[in-house]
């Protein structure tokens, strides 16, 4: 049991009492002394820090003033709705973390005021039974005790996440409960509900260029680590080989982090084995490091109740063939925390697209010849091509592909995602990080490893994601390679061969085969599972990939192992619910 638990009722009500005690009774089982109980009103700390603030006021979680921010938390709550607004506000923009601020005032028609963090890291998810209104970051605990009568699966939602998967991180797929968007502030009365988004990417996206220095992208990450750090506890680290999870782990020594060990996993083919890199790392940053291979073993059907839950399908948030090995090496070493690198091919901006000479152009940068040819050769993009955009900006612009899954039955449109926001007057390349972006809180989901530690994604900081979306997108690259700002901010620190290689490293090859040693098992849990009774899969354009020769030749390894994701999720809740397809 952690996050936190928010329980609020009217309190000139008695129905409700005998669910708060029991509620009481499972909190106290676990020995929680963080508990806060008024009127109409209990807050749970568990894992999180848990102050009141003010009269009514609280604060749930981890919040930090680092990370280039000048400012601290504000002290001076206004006891009106539209004093905890402005309060909301500097918040905002003073402080970063993963926290929730709630006002309670029973006596007023806003009885309750929720305030999200602006990236998501956790969710804050709301329901109600039995006249109580439940707010929680960890909904498995309690739905299983206290569900909302209307809890089931959300079909159209699952045939809508199976078309587009790309937008997991914002997907519903249970009715009866009320996911808080980030960076908003929600007024709960009665059984309604009124959000206000108070953050948004768009308000930090600049439409000219300055000169970044590296030196102060290195600081800013730095600043984020040692906020990180105050958690407390060992750590361990995802070290892929990257450049992303090796800036974490060079700004993680400097902040003094506590590392057990570096887990790097690696496969027996050439594109696979990333071990040269990540040893050369783990050398420079003077890491302990333990190398796992990828075991060549088929899929095996798991029992539903062996699968991971969440109130959503775990897309992204851990690897489908090492997050439970991950969970449990770490747990063997006592390990409290995981550290990863996720969300730098975003924030750094990875992408290679002719659409970034349209961008502005720092001082220093100016449109030579010799400067476009790199930008074309980077992006593999024809000269005439890149001229174009430089000149001619939106010129043969083009909609991001929302073309639906080939195995999808679902007919409709893309259903935009929240968090980007409304995007106009945005370049197409600046348009392209903020959706990056926003598909990489994917990594915020369920997984083993977020079952059983603190998992921290440190470059989806706050911060740094407003940092990097008020660079342009040429500056972070220079014109001519990906990730070039964050690069040069960390070449004093990491290996040569890290900050000057071209690419990375794929597994495609050993999904391959793993898929096609696995036919047998994914024919009968997807063909015969419970997507297929739902209708919401395309069994006879499933049917002929999921062949052995076609598996070693076609590169269609994301699409499946992406839809099995969602059939042994969509499996453990109708076990759990009783709700078979309908």
């Amino acid at each position: 049991m952690g996050g936190y638990l928010i329980l609020q009722w009217s309190p000139d009500r008695e129905a409700p009492q005998h669910v708060v005690a029991r509620v009481k009774d499972q909190i106290d089982r676990k020995n929680q002394d963080k508990l806060i109980l008024r009127p109409g009103l209990l807050v749970a700390g568990f894992d999180d820090r848990l102050e009141e603030i003010a009269p009514g006021t609280y604060i749930l979680g981890h919040v930090f003033s680092g990370g280039g921010r000048a400012g601290v938390m504000p002290v001076s709550v206004a006891q009106t709705v539209a004093g905890f607004d402005a309060w909301c506000r500097t918040m905002l923009s003073r402080c970063w973390g993963s926290y929730v601020a709630i006002r309670h005032a029973p006596e007023e028609n806003d009885a309750l005021s929720v305030l999200t963090e602006p990236m998501g890291m956790r969710d804050c998810v709301a329901w109600e039974h039995e006249g109580i209104r439940f707010l929680t970051s960890d909904p498995d605990q309690w739905l299983k005790l206290f569900p909302p009568e209307t809890l089931a699966v959300d079909q159209d939602a699952v045939a809508h996440l199976v078309a587009y998967p790309a937008t997991a991180a914002e997907a519903k797929p249970l009715t009866g409960l009320t996911v808080l968007d980030p960076g908003t502030l929600t007024h709960f009365f009665g059984s309604a509900q009124k959000m206000e988004r108070l953050w948004v990417p768009h308000d930090f996206c600049r439409r000219d260029a300055r000169q970044a220095h590296p030196d102060a992208l290195a600081q800013m990450v730095d600043d984020c680590l040692a906020a990180w750090n105050s958690h407390g506890g060992p750590a361990v680290l995802e070290l892929s080989g990257g450049l992303d999870s090796a800036i974490v782990a060079a700004s993680a020594v400097k902040a003094g982090f506590p590392i057990e060990r570096a887990f790097t996993f690696f496969s027996d083919t050439l594109s696979g084995d990333e071990r040269r890199f990540s040893r050369a790392i783990a050398a420079r940053l003077d890491i302990d490091a333990l190398e796992i291979p990828l075991a060549l073993q088929p899929l095996e059907a798991d029992p539903p109740a062996s699968h991971r839950t969440g109130i959503r399908p775990g897309i992204g948030a851990g690897s489908f063939f090492h997050d439970r090995r991950l969970a449990q090496e770490a747990g063997t070493i006592g390990a409290a925390l995981l550290l990863t690198g996720r969300g730098g091919d975003a924030l750094f901006f990875q992408h290679p697209t002719a659409q970034v000479a349209a961008e502005p152009w720092a001082q220093g940068q100016f449109r030579s010849r010799a400067r476009l040819e790199a930008l074309a050769r980077w992006t593999q993009s024809p000269i005439w091509r890149v001229i174009g955009q430089a000149c001619f900006p939106g010129w043969g612009k083009r909609q991001s592909d929302s073309r639906p899954s080939r195995f999808a039955t679902f007919d409709g449109p893309l259903r935009s995602m929240r968090w980007p926001g409304r995007l106009d007057g945005l370049s197409p390349a600046k348009q392209m990080q903020v959706t990056a972006i926003a598909g990489d809180r994917s990594a915020f989901g369920p997984s083993h490893c977020s079952a059983a530690l603190q998992v921290i994604h440190p470059l989806l900081s706050q911060p740094l994601v407003e940092y990097a979306l008020g660079q342009s997108i040429m500056v972070l690259t220079d014109g001519r390679r990906d990730r070039a700002l964050a690069r040069a901010a960390f070449a004093d620190r990491l290996p040569a061969a890290i900050i000057e290689r071209p690419g990375k490293g794929a597994l495609s090859g050993y999904f391959g085969r793993i898929l096609a040693m696995s036919v047998e098992t994914l024919r009968i849990e997807l063909l015969e599972g419970a997507l297929a009774k739902a209708g919401v899969i395309d069994p006879a354009a499933l049917e002929q990939v999921l062949d052995t020769d076609y598996l070693m030749r076609e590169d269609c390894y994301s699409e499946l192992l992406t839809m099995l994701e969602i059939e042994r999720w969509m499996q453990a809740w109708q076990a759990r619910l009783g709700q078979g397809p309908s």
